[in-house]
């Protein structure tokens, strides 16, 4: 599939496309079985699963603006999914100079736990917390190197060890060993702050989604559902909560869109975190307004709020917290002097002065 820029029609129909293919009954499928492989084969036949990476290196070409409209609507409908995850490895490896192998991917994200090594062509050690890993064909490892630079290798599959977890989406979340195994790795060109961001910005990204869609779902049963024989809707503190919940669904999804446009500019990095920081925060505030407005029923398994709640606390949580980010941007505009000196300096670089274990930031 080769995408057009401007194409105003790209969100409508992949709207459409994870309306259709990801209802409820399938999501929920998924959390008890895992990567549903007959729907990621009709992904991977549209094209999806490789957008804005180029046609030359066996993507669908687009850019990231298309990248992130695909991830809103997938995030709107809770696609079981890594459609995220596997951009980032075909990204990772792509300007790393590597391959884009076939098949769902996944990257291991970074813990502090993680004890993972790369020492004469071989990888030692293990990595905690690894989305999809089971259900990966290719894993995507990004090693810090004793110079502050990083390596980026990769490794079927098969060939590593997996412990299987889950995360608090029902979604396979797995502990990855590598035993003195040997592996490709190549030096990452740029900016070692770059992989993270990329990561955070996809999140960001579904969660923008998950919370328009779960603003739709709270204002609708708020017009519906009648108590005392008026709707619950006209309650003055359940109206405060969907307002809390659309200034939560605009403002992330402004951010989001913001930080795609921003790429390859030198505000990227930063947009990107800052769009991270600014989708978890609202995403905390947007789960408690909906829940809040549904009451019990937004809890119970056979209504969909939960799907996509669970989800939002997931993704928060995953390539930085809002806590662990937002201290990244402030030591580093403490160190700039300023923020715009931060933002805009020469050669599109942000470099972050504070320490991280891998890409995965924790408070």
């Amino acid at each position: 599939m080769s995408l057009q820029d401007s194409d105003v029609s790209i969100a409508s129909f992949m709207e459409k496309f994870f309306a259709e293919t990801c209802p409820q009954e399938v999501v929920g499928w998924a959390e008890s079985h895992g990567l549903d492989i007959g729907l990621w084969s009709q992904v991977d036949e549209l094209g999806l699963t490789l957008i804005s990476i180029d046609e030359a290196d066996h993507g669908s070409g687009g850019s990231l603006t298309h990248l992130v409209t695909m991830l809103q609507a997938a995030g709107r409908n809770a696609a079981p999914l890594p459609l995220a995850d596997t951009h980032l490895a075909a990204w990772l490896l792509v300007q790393s100079g590597q391959n884009v192998p076939a098949g769902p991917a996944t990257v291991v994200p970074g813990t502090p736990r993680d004890t993972l090594e790369y020492v004469d062509g071989r990888l030692r050690g293990a990595a905690y917390a690894v989305p999809w890993a089971r259900d990966a064909d290719t894993v995507v490892f990004v090693v810090p190197a004793e110079s502050g630079r990083l390596r980026i290798a990769r490794a079927k599959r098969t060939s590593l060890q997996i412990v299987p977890g889950t995360d608090l989406a029902g979604m396979s979340c797995d502990t990855v060993s590598a035993d003195d195994l040997e592996v490709d790795a190549s030096w990452w060109p740029g900016d070692p702050d770059a992989p993270a961001a990329r990561g955070a910005l996809l999140r960001a990204a579904l969660m923008a989604g998950a919370l328009s869609a779960i603003f739709e779902m709270t204002t609708k049963y708020c017009r519906v559902r009648v108590q005392f024989g008026r709707t619950i809707g006209s309650n003055q503190s359940v109206q405060q909560h969907l307002v809390n919940l659309a200034q939560a669904a605009a403002t992330s999804a402004a951010a989001v869109d913001q930080a795609a446009m921003a790429a390859g500019t030198q505000g990227e990095i930063f947009a990107s975190f800052a769009a991270k920081v600014v989708a978890g925060r609202e995403a905390s505030l947007g789960a408690r307004a909906a829940h809040q407005a549904h009451g019990a029923i937004g809890l119970t398994k056979e209504y969909r709020l939960q799907q996509l709640t669970r989800r939002l606390h997931t993704w928060r949580m995953e390539y930085g917290t809002e806590e662990a980010l937002a201290q990244r941007i402030g030591a580093s505009v403490v160190q700039h002097r300023s923020l715009m000196t931060f933002v805009g300096r020469r050669q599109g670089t942000t470099e972050f002065s504070t320490p991280t274990s891998g890409m995965r930031g924790r408070v």
